[in-house]
């Protein structure tokens, strides 16, 4: 897909169940054979997609930034705090909860503008360093992760779906 015109900027509630869209279709293309089937079938329904759009919606603690190209969502991020409950937390270190960018859109630049805005927007929050968890096995997502200068921190933990491991990645911003 050529992007035209593409744009980063906050996301509308309005346009939180387009997000939500493009995270399902991300997952099914990224996380075909490290996921059960059944989870990558059922991230697509109706339900499922209205129930994350309403919760991402209300998440007040957390930034959520779009990709636009010809008027239409093709990405997301998530951010903020670095969240204690998967690992001990590290003060000053904020954190990328997602980033998906819909499979059409893949290796044209919005993920590295979507990862761009994510971490000026955590700088402006005053983090000094980021961290995300990446799913042991998705290689493409590892390989972006390392090209933004990610690198591995040793720390590892189940995943909330069949607890499949996933890896800590951090970096200074």
């Amino acid at each position: 897909m050529a992007l035209t015109h593409l744009v980063v900027r906050r996301a509308d509630p309005a346009e939180l169940l387009d997000v939500a869209r493009v995270r399902a279709a991300s997952w099914r293309r990224a996380y075909a054979g490290l996921v059960p089937d059944a989870e990558l079938e059922a991230i697509g329904t109706p339900d499922r997609l209205r129930s994350w759009a309403g919760r991402t919606a209300a998440a007040t603690d957390a930034g959520t930034l779009v990709a636009v190209s010809g008027g239409r969502v093709i990405g997301f991020s998530a951010y903020g705090a670095e969240r204690s409950d998967l690992a001990p937390a590290i003060a000053g270190r904020g954190e990328v909860y997602a980033l998906y960018v819909h499979p059409d859109a893949w290796g044209a630049g919005a993920g590295y503008a979507l990862m761009t805005a994510t971490l000026e927007a955590l700088h402006e929050q005053g983090y000094d360093a980021v961290s995300l968890w990446v799913l042991s096995g998705n290689a493409r997502g590892i390989a972006f992760y390392e090209r933004q200068g990610f690198a591995p921190t040793g720390e590892v933990t189940a995943s909330s779906i069949d607890a499949l491991p996933e890896s800590r990645y951090s970096r200074r911003i």
